[in-house]
């Protein structure tokens, strides 16, 4: 979000929120002690900037995992970005009232915020939060065990962060499918994905997403009976010294000491997780417990474990209805099925549109053949000149656009543009090797110039991302694809893909990315 922040031209932002934000992201300790070191400040802010600190707030506080008993701080941000704050950190703010009201246990709320934090991410192109949404959507179906239905949103989220090369992201994504596939009782599948994300975690340098998978890739070898190699990777994830995962941690090397006969060391790790561990970790541990004293014959001390780990597995089952789980499922489906309808609707629509402009094109051709066949002489009024006219409004406005479009090609931005494409030397950090913010508010400027109505004619028809439409500006000014891809910093086939994509949504039907620059160049 800090990178997004800083190229937002409307304001500028003070760098410490900046530097606490991507902080937020990696470091998420030190976020939270630079965020208390300018809480004082905060006070004497513009609104726009302790909104933006109470935002970070919320932000700092669930990746440090501290769970939310209110939704009500995080409702009055959300209500000042819908009624007149900065647009564009609206579905930041929709997607962490979805995590206070997941922490609360309210699902049916929190899949409502995180809908409409992807709906207003589209309109930006704000990848990275439709991925974290998507993500969080998936999540909340896991938790209720509908593993199968989790499985296609944590495939959309991780799709998208491959297409933005985020390795971290992509990492979190392969264990999440990992885990579900593990849910399915697939432990084939999920051993192939849980190494794959062992490869990402590690490449992404995340240490802590790095101790998690070697957890979970324990739990893995674990359940299915290779416990050689679960215990090493227990053991790397116990080396770390991260405290994140040590119930799971714990849990997994107990039940390992267990299966190989080491039941005294098992007994001591039961001892500190039963004290120290999640829920999860204390009902495995209690019933480890129990069974330890009833083989020792200490049947009080036994009973004392097992009535502890039916309390939690009671807890859990009530936390897990049936009736939530199918409200979730039933919310998701609707979604995806209201998506669907639109989508047919707006196709019938684009197939409408299409065949009238057909229509259109007949007409317009056959007036030219006939206009083409009326003899030379004949009387045209259009080329007279109106009343009031003087000399020069009498000029051909094609004159005028041509004017335009001649200055659009030796304009400042398309030369930077062209330099960019021809120069494969520089690197992308510096300023002469990318548009900046300016340089698209140009070129959108020196379009529109050029040919007139250019944007307004692709949003009559359609919503389109700001991604898209730079896609479309690049088109109109005669970029090649691949070029196109470099500029925006994305793949090649992520640009045919917008092409395809965009030509679908406004005509209806699919077709090829060649089809759609024709289309822009025609505009």
């Amino acid at each position: 979000m800090a990178v997004f922040m800083s190229c937002d031209t409307r304001h500028i932002y003070p760098r410490s929120l900046l530097v606490a934000d991507s902080l937020a992201e990696c470091n998420v300790d030190s976020a939270l002690a630079l965020l208390d070191t300018i809480a004082d400040s905060a006070h004497s802010m513009s609104l726009q900037d302790s909104m933006y600190y109470a935002l970070l707030r919320v932000k700092a506080r669930d990746k440090a995992y501290q769970p939310n008993d209110t939704t009500d701080g995080i409702l009055s941000i959300v209500s000042y970005y819908e009624h007149g704050g900065d647009r564009r950190l609206l579905p930041t703010a929709y997607y962490y009232a979805a995590s206070a009201y997941r922490d609360m246990n309210k699902p049916a709320a929190a899949l409502r915020y995180l809908y409409n934090a992807i709906d207003v991410a589209e309109e930006y192109g704000d990848v990275k939060i439709m991925s974290l949404c998507h993500a969080q959507i998936a999540n909340l179906l896991y938790m209720n065990r509908l593993y199968e239905e989790a499985l296609n949103g944590f495939r959309v989220s991780f799709k998208i962060d491959s297409a933005r090369h985020d390795v971290r992201g992509m990492a979190f994504g392969l264990r999440d499918i990992a885990n579900c596939y593990r849910g399915l009782k697939d432990e084939k599948n999920a051993l192939n994905y849980m190494k794959m994300a062992h490869v990402a975690a590690e490449k992404s340098g995340d240490k802590n997403l790095f101790t998690y998978v070697n957890t979970q890739m324990a739990r893995l070898y674990y359940q299915i009976g290779d416990y050689e190699t679960a215990e090493k990777y227990i053991n790397v994830a116990i080396s770390s010294n991260d405290s994140t995962d040590r119930s799971a941690q714990l849990s997994i090397a107990s039940a390992i000491y267990m299966a190989t006969g080491r039941e005294d060391r098992a007994f001591r790790f039961d001892q500190v997780l039963a004290r120290i561990g999640n829920v999860y970790g204390r009902e495995a541990a209690h019933e480890r417990l129990s069974k330890h004293y009833s083989r020792l014959g200490m049947i009080d001390s036994a009973i004392y474990h097992l009535n502890l780990h039916k309390r939690i597995i009671d807890s859990l089952n009530n936390e897990i209805e049936t009736d939530n789980a199918a409200a979730i499922k039933a919310n998701v489906e609707l979604r995806y099925k209201a998506n669907e309808q639109l989508e047919r609707k707006l196709a019938n629509t684009y197939v409408l549109i299409a065949a009238c402009m057909v229509v259109v094109a007949l007409v317009i051709v056959m007036l030219y053949v006939k206009s083409k066949r009326t003899p030379k002489n004949t009387f045209d009024m259009s080329k007279m000149p109106r009343e009031g006219d003087g000399p020069e409004n009498v000029v051909n406005n094609e004159v005028a656009i041509d004017g335009f479009r001649q200055s659009l090609d030796t304009s400042s931005v398309v030369m930077k543009i062209k330099h960019i494409v021809n120069d494969k030397t520089s690197g992308s950090s510096s300023t002469t090797s990318r548009l900046t913010h300016s340089d698209w508010v140009e070129l959108d400027e020196m379009v529109n110039e050029a040919y007139p109505g250019f944007k307004q004619k692709l949003l009559d028809k359609t919503r389109i991302s700001e991604l898209e439409y730079r896609v479309c500006l690049l088109i109109k000014v005669n970029v090649p694809p691949a070029d196109i891809a470099r500029l925006t910093y994305k793949d090649s086939s992520t640009i045919s893909n917008i092409r395809r994509r965009l030509y679908r949504k406004y005509f209806g039907e699919d077709g090829k990315g060649e089809s759609w620059d024709s289309f822009i160049h025609a505009l």
